[in-house]
């Protein structure tokens, strides 16, 4: 099998869910030999720029690419129509985390120049690799003469591992846990007008993400929660590592999202690994995740009445946030997400040679 070269964002600081699932396809793809040459390119460089070098250990000279298929990530859709279609012997193809047309954030204009960046795109790409079973049947619905395979995310294998502390009796402070960006898509409004609804009972809110994803929207968030944050009612606990944020699960007694948009839920994956209760939106992936768990409770996007008598009757169940009242569903892990992804550029190079 011929290289493939991956073309992904350099990783910054606080890195995204679809940082972390480029950071595990490269890993897995040097333990395994798979022919993957990660790329990383900045937003608008075009193709012949310098490439940075990659913390991972690959690619640091100057130079073209020149091998036969180009995987781009879908986080650098927004330069690619702008590159210079050079003749040459590759073909590109997506890794995509998400179809920005699809985002409840945006409003009707941007939706639609979205749209038409994404059609633009389907009309060169070879195939797609989508992160998503619902997010693949978009694709495949829209974009019919384009393969679209499928490469869910997995979990570290550290969640799993979670022990979380017996929960005190009585009136013990509620910890709950959000892991996302701090950003309007994200439904932190919704959360925190649930929560501000329920200031009589004990109960602490932890955010685990980066609060300068979107600044104006963390501007606002802070001044509706200023009396919140300055009793400590709201923990910021930044980005965290897997590592460091299975610590911080071992404390806490459920998870709530209110996410718009998703096209899988590595976050809610992940807690659900851990043994966590949820409360949560009907997005992406998420009723597939949770499966029959008694403990999980999901909601229509946006009605925060119907998450504020979930989250009540999980809370006012007697034994439904205890350590052990989790049955943990089977993990996917980051070797099974490989292997779709392998797969994925296997199948997708064959209907190349054919």
């Amino acid at each position: 099998m011929q290289t493939v070269v991956f073309l992904h964002p350099s990783w910054d600081a606080s890195p995204s869910g679809g940082d972390k699932f480029n950071r595990r396809i490269i890993a897995n793809a040097r333990r395994y030999r798979f022919p993957l040459q990660s790329v990383r390119m900045e937003p608008r460089v075009p193709i012949g720029a310098e490439f940075h070098p990659d913390p991972m250990g690959t690619q640091t000279r100057r130079k073209k690419v020149s091998q036969r298929l180009r995987l781009w990530d879908s986080l650098l859709m927004g330069c690619y129509p702008a590159l210079e279609r050079q003749d040459g012997p590759w073909r590109d193809a997506f890794l995509m985390h998400y179809l920005p047309s699809m985002s409840p954030a945006l409003d009707a204009r941007a939706r639609s120049q979205a749209r038409i960046l994404e059609d633009r795109i389907a009309a060169q790409v070879s195939f797609f690799v989508a992160t998503g079973r619902g997010l693949a049947a978009v694709l495949r619905e829209r974009y019919p003469q384009v393969a679209s395979f499928v490469c869910e995310p997995g979990v570290d294998a550290v969640f799993p591992r979670v022990r979380r502390k017996a929960r005190e009796g009585g009136d013990a402070p509620i910890h709950l846990l959000s892991v996302a960006h701090l950003m309007a898509a994200k439904g932190y409004r919704d959360l925190l007008s649930v929560l501000q609804q329920m200031e009589g009972r004990r109960w602490h809110w932890h955010i685990v993400g980066s609060r300068e994803a979107d600044a104006e929207f963390t501007r606002e968030f802070d001044r509706l929660a200023a009396r919140l944050i300055g009793s400590n009612r709201i923990v910021f606990h930044g980005s965290l590592s897997s590592a460091a944020l299975a610590r911080l699960m071992v404390s806490m007694d459920v998870f709530v999202a209110a996410s718009y948009f998703e096209s899988y839920g590595m976050a809610l994956a992940e807690a659900v690994a851990a043994g966590l209760p949820v409360v949560g939106t009907r997005v992406g992936e998420a009723t597939r995740i949770v499966g029959e768990a008694e403990s999980a409770r999901l909601v229509p996007v946006g009605d925060r009445d119907a998450f504020a008598v979930a989250l009540m009757a999980l809370l006012d169940t007697p034994g439904r946030c205890s350590a052990s009242c989790c049955r943990r569903p089977p993990v996917r892990g980051w070797n099974d997400a490989f292997a779709d992804f392998a797969a994925a550029c296997r199948a997708g190079m064959h209907g190349l040679a054919g």
